[in-house]
């Protein structure tokens, strides 16, 4: 389950702690996509919930360093 957060990239955020798994539903023109990262630490999501700008944080310290990372289509979550 994701929940919203303030950001103006980012929409919403989930993590289930059990599976490693972050869930990042980013704005784009026209509507958001929703990617998934595994093997994200409690850690890991805790520094990215806690950063100054969650946008800026998901560019420089998530996206692009996860291999097992893909967009989720039509994702509803």
């Amino acid at each position: 389950m994701r929940v919203p957060v303030t950001s103006s990239t980012i929409v919403s955020v989930g993590y289930d702690e059990a599976a490693l798994t972050l869930h990042v539903e980013v704005r784009r023109r026209g509507g958001s996509d929703v990617y998934e990262f595994r093997g994200v630490t409690r850690e890991r999501h805790a520094a990215f919930m806690s950063a100054p700008s969650l946008g800026s944080h998901f560019a420089h310290q998530i996206r692009g360093r996860y291999v097992e990372s893909r967009r989720l289509e039509g994702a509803a979550q």
